[in-house]
């Protein structure tokens, strides 16, 4: 989980994932890839490198009322921000899909610039 303390503010099963190969889903992503805690997945990359991942926690949506996501703890920027969320601000390269195509690819505030709400 990209934020620490998340698994206590989800309905969470399983473990949080810790180390390299290890991945939570949420629940919905998870039964459309007929996945469990405990099975692998396979995911490919834009260039086509492979990497198994071990599911050890699913999750769902937060409540609504719950201040760590939607109040005053949120880790997401307001919606006419232009501050990257926390979960970019460590990556070092983000591609953007749009409709199954790359749309974009770089560094993660160059994206973030580009991004527009439809």
């Amino acid at each position: 989980m990209f934020r620490d303390g998340a698994t206590e503010h989800l309905p969470y099963r399983g473990e949080a994932p810790v180390g390299p190969g290890e991945i939570a889903l949420p629940g919905g992503i998870a039964r459309l890839l007929g996945v469990d805690v405990g099975e692998t997945v396979t995911a490919i990359g834009p260039t086509g490198e492979q990497a198994t991942l071990t599911l050890v926690g699913g999750f769902d949506p937060p409540e609504r009322d719950d201040p760590f996501w939607y109040g005053d703890q949120t880790p997401f920027p307001p919606p006419d921000s232009t501050e990257l969320p926390e979960a970019l601000r460590f990556a070092s390269r983000v591609v953007l899909f749009r409709d199954g195509k790359v749309e974009a690819e770089g560094r993660p505030e160059e994206i973030s610039a580009r991004l527009t709400v439809d």
